[in-house]
């Protein structure tokens, strides 16, 4: 009983709250500022992104692939796209702080290493020890290495693991 009144005050207060912040008399104020806002658009001070300011002339994104080639939702696998790509990259930095000198000879081979080793962790996942047909046969762990160049992108793929 007493907690259900106390959610109630909780929540009547919070209305209060949100009325004091939006009550009609502060209407202008909130208008002028959207209109102030839209025009000044984004110019520095008022909007500055330097995350956005200038885009890298090369990037990869790496994703999972049946035997046939048809790409996998890496939900299927219990992951997030990010998070695989960050499992990916932190397994190929590892790779190449081990043997340094093998990148000279084969500039993929860390991508191989790295490829090799996302499949030995996505054996050991949960969701995929559940699956039934099994999606480990014949998956495959490709790399889309992404190229600005002459005005747009060019896109090339590798397999980078494959498991038999």
């Amino acid at each position: 009983m007493a907690a259900g009144l106390f959610h109630r005050l909780r929540l009547r207060e919070g209305l209060r709250h949100f009325w004091r912040l939006f009550h009609p008399r502060r209407w202008p104020a909130l208008f002028g500022l959207t209109v102030l806002c839209l025009l000044l658009q984004e110019n520095y001070p008022f909007s500055d992104f330097p995350m956005y300011s200038s885009f890298a002339k090369n990037s990869y994104y790496i994703y999972l692939a049946d035997g046939k080639g048809e790409a996998l939702g890496t939900n299927q696998f219990g992951l997030t796209t990010p998070g695989m790509k960050k499992i990916f990259e932190s397994k190929r930095r590892a790779a190449i702080r081990k043997d340094i000198t093998a990148q000279e000879q084969d500039p993929f081979w860390a991508d191989r290493a790295a490829g090799a080793a996302l499949l030995r962790y996505l054996e050991g996942l949960p969701a995929v020890q559940r699956q039934v047909p099994s999606l480990l046969p014949g998956l495959e762990v490709r790399r889309v290495n992404l190229l600005w160049k002459a005005g747009r992108v060019e896109a090339t793929t590798r397999i980078v693991a494959q498991r038999p």
